[in-house]
């Protein structure tokens, strides 16, 4: 508040009077030297006495100003250069080293001569070209600045190289060791103080060693750790590794040339962007005790015991199924508790990856709901559906009476989505083979999207694939579109068709064109079809004959709604030897097939033309 102003915007409006505010310029302020003594070119921040000020020492203050002359005692008033919208953050003394004309020639003494490093007054040692040859302990507020990776070599043959164990940077140049005796870790960052905070910022690593090393070693509990713009050599057995109950960020660094394991999550949570991950062990490792988010990181192979989010789709893609596991089960730990499989999905456009969980607690005489959510957590809610803000799957559904469990539904989701852009795959062939789990209890389903796609599939039990209408269509050139079982049948040998899991493929349109061999579109041998809105179109040489639907061995199929054109025959049943059945009825519109002499049967279902 000023006691006089130059303008005054809007009194008119107010009821009551109105006192001028200063929001630029130089004006008298009442201070208090509560904080410590204020000197001319001082920031200024509140302080806890009402409408005083006080000198900023804490860095993110908000800035009040300058002061333009000192105050030492007590309370008072003084000039003060208004400034505002700002934050404090402390000047830094610099120190400069070198070969040769700076204040130290090694780092260490240039470490060593600082004393007073605080909040108040953090230090920049600034590192001219040059090869050092010596290993380093990085002080608190103390920054350590490099002239360039390419300019600047610390090397050593101690280990670690470089600890850090406080609240500093360190950057801009070559981190090297030369160890001959063990194996050696370049960067080791350990503290039990929450309240550490390390950036490792533009660094090349480089083991000389005899053993391969660790690049970058972070145990005990860290406050923030931010590792960005990291290159690592080969002979490293971990590029980053960490024991740690902290949270680090890794970013923009290059990991692919590593002969070990390039990131291991041991312990804590690593959230990791932009990064390539390619070790000849394995690209990314993570323990049961530990968490991985990745977004937009290159990596093939990860080794999940814990949980593994890949974050990078997350809210553009709403895909939802399971690929595998996350059954629930009756955990052993107590009679009201259930046990969740390790398992893999996709949720909202993430992909999470889980470790078994067991002891999940559940509630007595009701019925429980498990979800797993988008962040890789289990859910126990008494309500089948989450809360809008919260992203997951059903996963299961446990009944309960007043002391145990009654029955676990498992429910499933396993649902595939093929696209010629944004699907998980791009093919029908690669979904088909992605799939390892289909049982009788664990049914998959492929989605596929519209667009044409020239390949032959081969169908599995118990995966269905759902097309978007006549604008999905698979398609084969002088070859057969689709096929079922690979092993026809011989001799007087049965099969019993209820033991065969059946797939169903419906609302799509399967395409043989060129055919100069006289080719069915489908081929099924030992299998149980379920067809349902199907197109089915056949083209080819004149003096070829084509068939819709070619059954070759003892087969199961159930068809409805199929229009087939251009072939000679619909459906033909043709083994070597064995008996007929036969259902025709309109009203079910089915075809069942055991096995039967040779013969040619035109179906009455299919329409034709």
């Amino acid at each position: 508040v000023s006691t006089s102003s130059v303008e005054r915007f809007g009194t008119s409006a107010l009821g009551t009077s109105s006192q001028p505010v200063v929001i630029s310029g130089v004006t008298k302020v009442k201070v208090t030297a509560e904080n410590g003594p204020i000197n001319s070119g001082d920031f200024l921040t509140t302080s806890a006495t009402r409408g005083h000020a006080m000198l900023a020492t804490k860095i993110g203050a908000g800035v009040l100003g300058m002061a333009l002359e000192g105050f030492s005692e007590g309370e008072g008033l003084i000039d003060v250069l208004i400034d505002l919208g700002t934050y404090y953050q402390p000047v830094a003394q610099v120190i400069t080293v070198g070969l040769s004309g700076s204040d130290f020639e090694t780092i260490t003494e240039a470490l060593d001569s600082i004393e007073d490093n605080a909040t108040t007054s953090p230090y920049i040692i600034k590192v001219a070209p040059g090869i050092y040859e010596e290993n380093i302990v990085m002080k608190d507020f103390v920054d350590i600045v490099g002239s360039g990776r390419q300019l600047v070599t610390l090397t050593s043959d101690q280990s670690p190289v470089v600890s850090v164990s406080s609240k500093s940077r360190l950057e801009g140049l070559t981190v090297q060791s030369t160890n001959i005796d063990e194996e050696p870790v370049l960067i080791s960052l350990s503290s039990q103080s929450t309240s550490t905070e390390v950036i490792l910022k533009d660094l090349a690593l480089e083991a000389e060693s005899l053993e391969p090393a660790v690049g970058v070693s972070v145990t005990g509990l860290l406050g923030k750790v931010r590792l960005t713009d990291l290159s690592f050599g080969s002979n490293f057995s971990q590029g980053i590794s960490n024991l740690a109950s902290s949270t680090i960020s890794v970013m923009h660094s290059d990991l692919s040339s590593i002969n070990g394991t390039a990131l291991v999550a041991q312990n804590g949570i690593i959230k990791s962007y932009y990064n390539n991950y390619d070790g000849v062990l394995g690209d990314i490792y993570i323990s049961q005790l530990a968490r991985v988010e990745s977004q937009d990181d290159l990596y093939q192979r990860v080794s999940n015991f814990g949980v593994f989010l890949d974050v990078s789709n997350r809210g553009k893609i709403d895909h939802e199924y399971i690929d595998y596991g996350w059954l629930t089960s009756q955990s052993e730990e107590a009679d009201l508790a259930i046990s969740v499989s390790a398992g893999q999905g996709y949720i909202g456009g993430v992909v999470v990856s889980t470790a078994e969980v067991s002891g999940l607690a559940i509630q007595a005489s009701t019925t429980n709901y498990v979800f797993i959510t988008d962040r890789g957590q289990f859910l126990v809610s008494q309500s089948s559906e989450l809360a809008s803000t919260t992203n997951g799957i059903l996963i299961g559904q446990v009944e309960t009476d007043g002391q145990s469990i009654i029955e676990i539904i498992n429910e499933r989701t396993n649902e595939i989505v093929v696209a010629k852009e944004g699907g998980q795959y791009r093919t029908i062939s690669g979904a088909l083979e992605s799939i390892t789990t289909n049982s009788e209890a664990n049914r998959w389903i492929i989605s596929v999207q519209p667009g044409v796609y020239n390949e032959t599939v081969e169908l599995k039990p118990y995966v269905d694939i759902i097309g978007s209408g006549d604008q999905t269509v698979i398609m084969g050139i002088n070859r057969t579109v689709m096929t079922a079982g690979f092993t026809a049948l011989s001799g007087t040998s049965t099969l019993d068709l209820a033991e065969i899991g059946s797939a169903k493929v419906k609302n799509l349109k399967l395409s043989l064109t060129g055919d100069s061999q006289g080719l069915p579109i489908v081929r099924a041998s030992s299998s149980h079809l379920i067809f349902e809105d199907l197109t089915l179109e056949w083209s080819g040489d004149n003096e070829v004959l084509g068939t819709g639907i070619l059954v070759d061995a003892a087969s199961r199929l159930e068809a409805s709604r199929l229009k087939l054109s251009g072939s000679a025959y619909g459906i033909v049943k043709q083994v070597e030897i064995g008996q007929i059945e036969e259902n025709n009825e309109e009203e079910e519109n089915q075809l069942e097939v055991a096995t039967s002499s040779l013969a040619t049967v035109l179906s009455p279902i299919v329409k034709v033309g």
